[in-house]
């Protein structure tokens, strides 16, 4: 059954809790997330919506802190063009950053994963997940939330995580990224592989550097490579 409505809560500062935004067609799913979350006592639902066109206006509208997604989002009545489950991603990465994405999907194969995290998703869990309120507290915090039963095969050849956090507390679209620079790639071959702006790639750049604590885009490589971030050079 497909949902199709919109549901918005009222940003008037009542809320002082972490704010979800939840998109998702399956209605029996929403109902029984939204009472999860809104029992964990600091978690308000600020909205809800079926769809990617909705879901990228009402994060522009409602500022949430996380938004909780299906990666396989049904177009919007009346729409042709659709925005797929990554499309929504990436846009909700470029017109909010600040704003964290969390899939939430039945599929658990890494080829969905590899999707979600390339276009900016900050982790990927399975719809049969038991505490997604937490979930939503750790992504809040800038840390990844990686199901476990693809992230082995997902981060095979990736520094072990602690913990949860990646290396030098970066986001997964971050580490993401500074795999591609200690490759030697430059931003618009970045760009095209993860499906952002070139500007959106210099932004990120500069966000690397910070968190890496360096004073430059080669130092951000020296030291990514000596912590063996993309040690396989292969521009």
């Amino acid at each position: 059954m497909t949902h199709t409505g919109t549901h918005t809560g009222t940003h008037t500062g009542t809320h002082t809790g972490l704010r979800v935004l939840v998109v998702d067609d399956h209605p029996i799913f929403v109902r029984g997330l939204r009472s999860e979350l809104e029992d964990a006592g600091d978690i308000h639902v600020a909205g809800e919506c079926a769809d990617g066109v909705r879901a990228v206006a009402l994060v522009q509208r409602e500022r949430p802190d996380v938004v909780l997604m299906d990666l396989r989002i049904p177009p919007a009545d009346g729409e042709e063009a659709q925005l797929c489950g990554p499309d929504v991603i990436r846009r909700i990465v470029e017109l909010a950053p600040a704003t964290r994405v969390l899939v939430l999907s039945m599929h658990e194969e890494p080829e969905h994963v590899r999707t979600a995290l390339n276009a900016g998703a900050n982790g990927y869990l399975r719809k049969e997940e038991k505490d997604i309120a937490q979930a939503v507290r750790t992504v809040a915090e800038g840390k990844m939330v990686l199901d476990p039963r693809v992230g082995r095969t997902l981060l095979g050849s990736q520094p072990r995580l602690a913990d949860g956090v990646l290396p030098f507390r970066l986001t997964m679209a971050e580490y993401r990224m500074l795999v591609l620079m200690a490759k030697g790639w430059n931003n618009q071959r970045i760009a095209g592989e993860l499906h952002l702006s070139t500007k959106t790639v210099a932004n990120r750049a500069l966000e690397i550097q910070n968190k890496l604590q360096v004073r430059d885009r080669d130092e951000a490589v020296e030291k990514a490579r000596r912590n063996g971030i993309g040690a396989e050079h292969n521009p």
